[in-house]
């Protein structure tokens, strides 16, 4: 997969979003794992 993210409405989202929505996606999974563990 590339930086480039479309977004809702066909545009490409700059890789800068695409980054900051990585790192709330390892932060809500790490939030969900740490209370398994």
């Amino acid at each position: 997969m590339g930086n480039l993210v479309r977004g809702n409405d066909g545009s490409i989202e700059s890789p800068e979003i695409s980054a900051d929505f990585a790192v709330m996606s390892v932060k809500l999974l790490r939030a969900a794992i740490l209370p398994i563990r």
